[in-house]
């Protein structure tokens, strides 16, 4: 099942819409939706809370539309360029801690080299 065959270029459908529609989980629809932005643009607008196609360029007819059409791309990749600072911010804690863990294995490994004094 392709999930873009149920996603238009002029509105948008909530994930609640597409669920219902397709018959597949929450999940299910987020894995499918992230594996399709990655072939195409996916407009997700956060206000209607709902996904649509980004337009075929040589559809748009007026300067109005593509300005819309911009504005609506732009709100995306700002989203992304958010959720990848809050990556960061995760893979440092995790960076932080396997520096911590090594450093630990480092004394382990050096403890088993002493010899206990009883």
């Amino acid at each position: 099942m392709k999930i873009e065959n149920y996603l238009s270029t002029e509105y948008f459908k909530s994930r609640k819409q597409l669920a219902s529609e397709t018959g597949l989980t929450d999940r299910t629809l987020r894995n499918k939706i992230s594996k399709l932005k990655k072939e195409k643009a996916v407009i997700y607008n956060s206000q209607t809370k709902g996904y649509r196609l980004a337009k075929d360029i040589k559809s748009i007819e007026s300067v109005e539309e593509a300005k819309e059409e911009m504005k609506l791309i732009q709100h995306s990749i700002n989203d992304i360029e958010a959720r990848k600072l809050d990556m960061n911010k995760s893979e440092r804690s995790y960076i932080a801690y396997l520096k911590k863990l090594q450093d630990r294995i480092m004394f382990l490994e050096n403890m088993q080299h002493i010899p206990q004094i009883y």
